[in-house]
């Protein structure tokens, strides 16, 4: 937790709107992309474009002086961060996240009219292929190296049924499925959300192990969840709705879980008081512009709901993953 001393300091947070939108406009437009390694000049890159070399050096040199790019002479090359995560073509690119905060600066830029109670248009998210698409790779990009760092703390010896609710691009049911060769996963999304995991799932060469199932469970009482299952896992689900959705949500997942059998929760970590760590308490603002019941909930209320469904034992494996286990 942070406390302002100053009103250098206060006006600083209030300009951090410039930074973010100098890296925005540039990754959506692959910048990055034509920066020679020995670097490139405005004139060249505003060349791609058809924009002025004026625009372009202002914007160059924001960059540079944000550390994003580096400026030597009159010309402009990646480092070796943006080299890795901003260019298109590397293996690592992350630069649908960055993109992505395009769809939520519209979000935010609603804030003021959400606190006067009005209603608001929210993101297409599930409904656009674009969007979707972009959400979908960029969640992967994001948790794919997380899911490969949690398989392993879940114990996934003798588990061999497994729900990915929510599952996403697949990236924790692929991850869990290479950490446990016996391990068969469920994973239950929407069906534009599916169309993007698909190519993740077939491109590790496990579609003969891990089920892609079309189901709204939190609008559809139709939704089958099937099971009963030895491991669901929910991640970054039940941030989307309130209380009540939520807990009848888990005495579904409770319902297919087998005796003895574990549900774990995967949350954007925060604490009880919800103002720490930051980025939580600013991921619950997130949550009160894009969904309509939304909120980011600290593992003590998670622990509860667990209780209420029936895990006889919850643990805590990190800040941000909370187990349930029922009993035997």
């Amino acid at each position: 937790m942070t406390t302002l001393e100053t009103w250098d300091d206060l006006s600083e947070l209030t300009r951090g709107f410039m930074a973010s939108k100098v890296i925005i406009a540039a990754a959506e437009l692959e910048v990055f992309d034509h920066l020679a390694d020995d670097g490139s000049t405005a004139e060249e890159v505003a060349a791609h474009y058809g924009g002025t070399q004026r625009a372009f050096a202002i914007v160059l040199d924001a960059l540079a002086a944000l550390g994003v790019i580096e400026k030597h002479d009159e010309r402009y090359r990646n480092t070796p961060l943006g080299r890795r995560h901003l260019v298109t073509t590397s293996p690592h690119y992350l630069g649908d996240g960055v993109r992505l905060r395009i769809e939520m600066w519209e979000s935010w830029s609603k804030l003021e009219a959400v606190l006067r109670g009005e209603s608001v248009e929210r993101p297409e998210l599930v409904e656009d292929p674009e969007c979707n698409r972009r959400f979908i790779r960029a969640m992967h990009a994001y948790h794919f190296d997380e899911a490969r760092q949690i398989a392993p703390l879940l114990e996934l010896e003798g588990v061999t049924t497994a729900l990915d609710l929510g599952g996403g691009a697949a990236s924790y049911a692929i991850a869990f499925c290479l950490e446990a060769p016996d391990l068969r996963v469920v994973l239950i999304d929407l069906p534009l959300t599916l169309e993007t995991a698909r190519h993740y799932v077939e491109d590790h060469g496990l579609a003969d192990r891990i089920t892609l199932q079309d189901g709204d469970f939190y609008r559809d009482p139709a939704c089958d969840l099937g099971g009963p299952y030895d491991l669901v896992f929910i991640s970054n689900v039940l941030h989307i709705e309130d209380e009540e959705h939520n807990l009848a949500l888990l005495r579904d997942v409770a319902d297919a879980t087998s005796p003895g059998g574990r549900i774990v929760i995967n949350e954007v970590p925060i604490k009880d008081n919800l103002i720490e760590p930051l980025w939580g308490a600013l991921f619950a603002v997130n949550m009160l512009l894009v969904t309509e019941r939304g909120n980011n909930y600290p593992q003590r209320t998670l622990a509860a709901w667990l209780q209420d469904v029936g895990c006889t034992r919850v643990d805590f494996l990190t800040e941000a993953l909370t187990i349930g286990q029922k009993d035997a």
